[in-house]
């Protein structure tokens, strides 16, 4: 192939018809050259090239391989081919299933693309049904993927908080603006966070003492949960909702200990956090002096 791709040319489109060339002819290096050529088509802008840089790219996920997808998750990312960018990512799954880095890799790709808040394709109507379904499906795998592992993938900050976006997405009417107000404003919420271990507790959750978790969370006395979490936005405080029978008990603190101020308004306490830059980590904690269920928690910016 060293010699076909890298032979004598003087013109873009000699470039790419040797590495053609090289595809059809040395069969132990097929895949380098098809690589190439795909990349090499997007990279140089060459929209003449992409009906075959589609074709091999195509080809390419069909091979066993632990690097390729990856690669081509960015360029089906990057060229607006959703649904090939999400074969990529669930071909990744699969060869590289004991690979963290592989994962939160692949995920930090997406969310740059699908949670990002200039112009998610998640705010479209034409895309968000059939990519809201690949990726509550590519999740699935992930969360399958732990439950017969003996070691989990750990996530990061930026994977959990994408998983808890598509979940929320899933659990609301896709609507362009619903769409619109997950990916930039919204935090967290009690009824939609990723739990890709499987344990019932949300991934975000960084520390608790005396709570459990399910539909509502149950505080026993002096009960704490410590949340980390990551803004995709970068604009204005977040508000904080809890729903309880004694919201008068609660006391939330940011990640110096410093209390956030609330108000209380019948069951529900509110209370302001500090701005949160866009991708940079907050952790709260949420302190109940009483025993009592938290039966709602929303964080959003407003």
């Amino acid at each position: 192939v060293g010699r076909i791709a890298g032979g004598s040319v003087r013109t873009i489109d000699q470039f790419f018809d040797h590495i053609e060339l090289a595809a059809m002819l040395d069969p132990y290096e097929a895949n380098d050259a098809k690589l190439s050529y795909v990349m090499q088509a997007f990279n140089n802008n060459q929209d003449s090239r992409m009906d075959k840089a589609n074709e091999y790219a195509a080809e390419l996920l069909e091979y066993q391989s632990n690097s390729i997808p990856s690669v081509l998750l960015k360029y089906y990312l990057y060229t607006a081919q959703y649904e090939g960018a999400l074969k990529a990512a669930n071909a990744a799954a699969v060869y590289s299933a004991s690979n963290t880095d592989v994962w939160n890799e692949v995920i930090f790709e997406m969310s740059q693309i699908f949670t990002n808040s200039n112009g998610s394709p998640l705010m479209s109507e034409r895309h968000n049904q059939m990519l809201i379904e690949g990726l509550l499906d590519y999740y699935g795998i992930l969360q399958t993927r732990n439950a017969t592992s003996m070691e989990n993938i750990a996530l990061t900050p930026v994977s959990k908080d994408f998983f808890s976006r598509i979940l929320a997405l899933s659990k609301t009417n896709l609507s362009v603006d619903n769409a619109e107000f997950i990916v930039e404003n919204w935090l967290f919420d009690l009824s939609s966070f990723c739990d890709a271990d499987n344990d019932s507790i949300p991934d975000q959750v960084s520390a608790h003492r005396g709570v459990s978790f399910g539909e509502g969370w149950d505080f026993s006395e002096n009960g704490t949960v410590t949340l980390t979490l990551i803004s995709r936005s970068s604009r204005d405080p977040a508000c904080v909702t809890i729903h309880c029978d004694t919201p008068q008990s609660i006391t939330v603190t940011d990640e110096f200990g410093t209390p956030v101020e609330g108000t209380i308004s019948g069951n529900v306490w509110k209370g302001e956090l500090p701005e949160i830059r866009r991708g940079e980590e907050m952790k709260i904690t949420i302190h109940s002096s009483v025993s009592q269920q938290l039966t709602q928690l929303n964080i959003v910016i407003e």
